[in-house]
């Protein structure tokens, strides 16, 4: 096992007798102990609620930004639904879509929105 680690992650099990305890300390150092599940959450979740789109930014690059975090989120056993990144979505988009979404909230059913649906609107109204 010694011989599949970079030099950085060898200093860290180098001293140990057994497979086991190679993966154990690996393990923790990367995330794998839930206290360190747990603050990293934190810090994504606070990320995620001040996500707003900027006035330039595209809509690509917004879904990207979001999905990206959903998706570390989810690493971190968070459950998300899409009606959840929908509301995310229409709250925070920047006020140049303030029509688009009223049209959006008022023609399509929220509650059984996708968000490939969302996503696929709002592009072709960019």
């Amino acid at each position: 096992m010694h011989q599949c680690v970079d030099s950085i992650n060898f200093e860290k099990i180098c001293s140990t007798n057994s497979k086991k305890e190679a993966w154990d300390i690996l393990h923790k150092a990367y995330g794998g102990a839930d206290k360190v599940k747990e603050v990293k959450l934190q810090y994504l979740r606070r990320q995620y609620e001040l996500l707003f789109m900027n006035d330039q930014e595209s809509i690509v690059d917004y879904f990207d930004q979001i999905q990206a975090l959903v998706n570390s989120m989810k690493s971190c056993n968070e459950k998300f639904t899409d009606q959840k990144i929908v509301d995310k979505v229409l709250r925070t988009l920047a006020p140049r879509f303030d029509h688009i979404v009223v049209a959006i909230e008022e023609f399509k059913d929220l509650e059984t929105m996708k968000v490939e649906e969302l996503h696929n609107s709002l592009e072709a109204h960019e």
